[in-house]
């Protein structure tokens, strides 16, 4: 018996925006920290679609 053929998968859930914030030096109390901020896009129905995507089946 053969895999099924899968034509599209609808993938529903959450999409969220990861947003990671690293300090450049120590935190202190009432003071600004420079740091680097960087967002990327997450969720479990984004990676599962992500993944779907690249192993070749249309989302």
């Amino acid at each position: 018996m053969g895999q099924p053929k899968v034509s599209k998968i609808l993938v529903i859930g959450d999409v969220i925006e990861d947003v990671i914030v690293i300090p450049k030096s120590e935190i202190r109390p009432n003071t600004d920290t420079e740091s680097s901020i960087h967002k990327s896009t997450g969720g479990q129905a984004a990676n599962v679609a992500s993944w779907l995507s690249y192993l070749g089946i249309a989302t």
